[in-house]
């Protein structure tokens, strides 16, 4: 604080001399009374700094107080706690010493009887092993000599075990032979049938060609089918057939059928676009007649597509 002081009076000094020599203009009274303004103003705060400092002071004693009374506490603190130590680190010392002493004693003495009664367990337990030895020892022989003789009977039977397992093995191979002759057997079987089929489907196919029935022939192309599913030729005839009939929507169903089964057969778009013609004139629904129109113009592109293909 008096650091501080002194600094001010020396910045206000310092201020006024600088401002008594700028100061041209202003007549010597007014300096004067300039002057002596800032002086009181000086004092005023001098007077304040210094009672600031006598507070601080004063703070400053009572601090030092508390802080003389906090280490006075502080000392008898650990004075007691030495105290206290050293008693208990004497009482711990004379407990160490007893337990030393005495512990040894009585757990010495505790030994000696423990082994002394396991030592005579150990001889009472031996004594026991030693009698149930004695009455084991002839199931023991008796068991050795049926072992030897239960292996002289599996010597005995090993050759006959070897010639079983031999022809064990001959009989599976002679099954597996015989599974791949079943197996064989079921080809060729399968192989027959199907040529059957396929006979009995050209039988019934041939004769609904040369039948003049309409009716007729239908029943007979249906028994080829039935024997060939996949006879996408029976499957347009039949269609011929039923539109004759007139029956232009059953031989659309044949006609998409044999499609399905040979997409690039041109006689079923060709049978086709002919039905949907047939519909189309039919037809009140106008609708329904421009989507039949479209299916012919569908069909016939498709057929004629397929013709320059061939």
């Amino acid at each position: 604080m008096k650091t501080k002081v002194i600094l001010l009076v020396i910045f206000v000094v310092t201020s006024l001399s600088a401002f008594g020599q700028q100061s041209k203009a202003p007549s010597q009274k007014d300096g004067a009374q300039s002057q002596t303004v800032m002086i009181s103003v000086l004092q005023d705060s001098i007077v304040k700094l210094q009672a600031q400092n006598r507070d601080m002071q004063k703070q400053l004693a009572d601090l030092e107080k508390e802080v003389q009374l906090y280490r006075e506490d502080v000392r008898h603190s650990i004075d007691d706690y030495n105290n206290k130590m050293s008693l208990w680190m004497t009482v711990l010392g004379f407990i160490i010493a007893v337990f030393g002493i005495i512990i040894p004693y009585f757990m010495n003495k505790n030994n000696e009887r423990l082994v002394e009664k396991m030592i005579e367990d150990a001889r009472t337990q031996a004594e026991r092993a030693e009698t149930a030895l004695n009455k084991i020892q002839p199931q023991v022989i008796t068991a050795t000599e049926q072992a030897e003789r239960a292996e002289t009977a599996l010597n005995k039977i090993q050759p006959q075990v070897i010639t079983a397992t031999e022809q064990a093995q001959k009989s599976e191979d002679a099954l597996n032979t015989i599974e791949q002759k079943i197996e064989t057997v079921k080809e060729q079987a399968q192989l027959a049938q199907n040529l059957a089929n396929e006979t009995m489907a050209s039988i019934f196919f041939t004769r609904g060609l040369n039948e003049s029935d309409y009716n007729q022939a239908i029943r007979f192309f249906s028994l080829a089918i039935k024997h060939r599913p996949d006879f996408a030729a029976a499957y347009t005839s039949r269609a011929y057939k039923k539109k004759f009939l007139n029956d232009f929507k059953g031989a659309i169903k044949d006609f998409t059928e044999a499609i399905q089964l040979q997409p690039d057969y041109s006689k079923a778009y060709k049978g086709r676009a002919e039905c949907y013609k047939k519909l189309a004139e039919e037809e009140k629904d106008p609708q329904k007649k421009a989507e039949y129109a479209n299916n012919v113009k569908d069909d016939e592109l498709k057929n004629n597509s397929l013709n320059k293909e061939g």
